[in-house]
């Protein structure tokens, strides 16, 4: 008897629309439940159409690896993170190796993961206000750590030459 809203964790703003809905025969809940599924199909179709990139956690509703369990299909789905890598440095990213550590303060912040993550795309770009550089270019790359709940540690090499004043980088994974 009611909308399944999200998908993922309490913190993940979700653009996957559930096909399954319920309505009681209360006509009260019944328009509660309209107008909820309503502005939730609007939130996921403009952020589908979008396609939102946001500092903080998004399920993408793209799926991997759906299988069957008990006459049940489950699904997979993949979640966003997106970094401005200069803000989360706090000013430009200088030549050499430079790591950042994500935490309940910082934008994006720490993210709980229930047992592992698994990354499936990463992507990005950066410039040093005389060059464009793709992430992972041979000049430029991003690297991590093995994340946990615990540790999450962003690693930019920049051997560009020159600090970077523009790094923007993009995480899709999925947790396990």
């Amino acid at each position: 008897m009611s909308v399944n809203q999200t998908i993922g964790p309490n913190n993940t703003q979700t653009n996957y629309l559930p096909p399954e809905v319920g309505f009681g025969s209360d006509e009260k809940m019944l328009k509660e439940l309209l107008e909820k599924r309503e502005r939730l199909t609007a939130t996921i179709v403009n952020l589908k159409e979008n396609a939102q990139y946001e500092k903080r956690e998004l399920i993408t509703g793209q799926q991997w690896f759906s299988a069957t369990s008990g006459g049940a299909i489950k699904t997979t789905y993949t979640f966003r993170l997106t970094f401005d890598l200069v803000a989360l440095n706090g000013g430009a990213i200088p030549v050499g190796s430079t790591s950042l550590t994500l935490s309940s303060s910082t934008l994006p912040s720490s993210i709980n993961i229930p047992n592992s993550i698994q990354p499936v795309h990463g992507f990005g770009a950066a410039n040093n206000g005389t060059s464009f550089y793709f992430i992972n270019d041979p000049l430029v790359f991003v690297r991590t750590n093995v994340w946990t709940t615990g540790s999450q540690i962003i690693t930019i090499t920049n051997n560009t030459g020159a600090s970077l004043t523009q790094c923007v980088w993009v995480m899709e994974y999925f947790k396990n």
